[in-house]
């Protein structure tokens, strides 16, 4: 996480945060809910801020707001991105500077993202001229502040995640009602919300324990900080281990729709469609990473010939399909000097399948939605009876070579059958 310290003006219109004259995120793509405020149509709203940190890895800043009404905004014309910037979040947003700026606003809504303020402040107060509270004609004495910390703990699963921000409501033994208790960590994005139980799994517990910081003074009780040690470890490591979780819960018990065949590495690992409204977007584990992921979890026989088809053939401009029925696999496509493979190697298989096309005759995109109904059809009916419906009507299929190459010694520890796998597989690539 890089702590850059800058300013930069930004400017608020049509539901929309712009970040320099020509590029903008949508208020959705902030932690300020865009169903929840709406800002004065036809004001022009230009903010001062300062970027106080930026992610990297999400293209995310955090942003404090400096100046609410500046006077000079030409720099702001000026303004060129440096780097990518997919999602923003305020903190500590001043509610009687706001509130001016704003046509509708359901301020509950808000709380997360505003000061500590409180909103019957005096006009000396708002100038900077602190005025003692009086208590019957009388200055109220000066009062000590007291702190202290209470841990309580939570189900993981009952934890709200948004961008960058985590929410919880916990029971307080110092406050009558559920306390909302707002946790902040930059990798957070709302997808995550359909996989927590996976996050139980990499952190070894269903259970977070959430540190409240009390603060009682003349004022009352209030809360100064909120932090949880297991939701603090999660950073792109521990992301990357509930990814290969998720994905090998998917790879082992899939739940496919009768009319797919072929996924991408982004289908397997998408969460559940109900979290399509999300605004942030989770890393994703490669092609590559999948492929080594499955290798080291299975460790299979054929492990040479996926590699080499992986590493070797696979074309760099098309991307590497996944099966999950009948079994688990690999389509990998190939580029020849006169036609185009389709070759599908299976987990711990004995034999490579190769389908040729002549691509003057079938286009790319024809052949893989023909190779998403052959896997279909070898789904429902099973490799053999493929095969043999093949030989019966491999007259009539033209345009396409089918043929089957076996692993050699696949089994046998003293003989290496790879050698003679991998000549046979590059004659077949014409």
């Amino acid at each position: 996480m890089d702590e850059p310290s800058n300013e930069r003006i930004i400017r608020i219109a049509e539901q929309k945060l712009f970040l320099t004259p020509n590029h903008s995120i949508p208020l959705n793509q902030t932690n300020i809910p865009p169903q929840s405020i709406r800002f004065r149509a036809g004001q022009e709203i230009f903010w001062i801020v300062a970027i106080v940190a930026y992610n990297e890895e999400r293209a995310a800043i955090r942003m404090r707001v400096l100046e609410y009404h500046p006077t000079c905004v030409r720099a702001f014309y000026d303004q060129v991105m440096k780097k990518p910037i997919h999602f923003a979040s305020f903190f500590e947003l001043q509610w009687e500077q706001l509130e001016p700026l704003l046509s509708y606003y359901h301020k509950i809504d808000l709380f997360d993202v505003l000061a500590n303020s409180k909103e019957n402040e005096t006009t000396a107060t708002q100038s900077g001229i602190r005025q003692d509270p009086v208590v019957h004609g009388q200055v109220r004495p000066k009062q000590k502040e007291e702190e202290w910390t209470e841990q309580v703990q939570v189900d993981l699963l009952d934890v709200e995640i948004g961008i960058g921000q985590a929410h919880i409501n916990v029971l307080s033994k110092w406050k009558a009602g559920p306390v909302r208790a707002v946790l902040t960590n930059s990798y957070l994005v709302p997808e995550y919300n359909w996989i927590k139980s996976f996050f139980a799994k990499a952190l070894g517990t269903k259970k977070i324990h959430v540190i409240l910081n009390w603060v009682k003074n003349i004022d009352g009780l209030s809360l100064s900080g909120v932090k949880s040690p297991e939701l603090d470890k999660i950073d792109n490591r521990l992301i990357e281990v509930v990814r290969r979780l998720h994905f090998m819960n998917r790879w082992k018990d899939p739940t496919t729709p009768v009319d797919q065949s072929l996924f991408t590495s982004e289908e397997l690992q998408e969460v559940p469609q109900e979290s399509a409204q999300s605004s942030g977007k989770a890393p994703l584990l490669s092609d590559e990473d999948l492929l080594a992921l499955l290798l080291d979890e299975f460790k299979v026989r054929n492990a040479a010939q996926l590699n080499y088809l992986a590493g070797k053939l696979q074309a760099k401009d098309h991307r590497l399909r996944f099966t999950l029925k009948p079994v688990a696999g690999f389509l990998f496509f190939i580029r020849g000097s006169q036609m185009t493979h389709h070759c599908w190697e299976l987990l711990d298989s004995h034999a490579t399948y190769v389908w040729s096309f002549n691509p003057s005759e079938v286009t790319i995109q024809e052949q893989f939605r023909l190779m998403e109904g052959i896997i279909g059809i070898i789904r429902e009916q099973g490799r053999q009876q493929y095969k043999q419906h093949w030989r019966l009507q491999s007259n009539l299929n033209r345009g396409m070579v089918f043929r089957t190459i076996e692993h050699p010694h696949v089994s046998s520890h003293l003989k290496d059958g790879f050698p003679i796998w991998r000549q046979k597989i590059e004659e077949a690539i014409v």
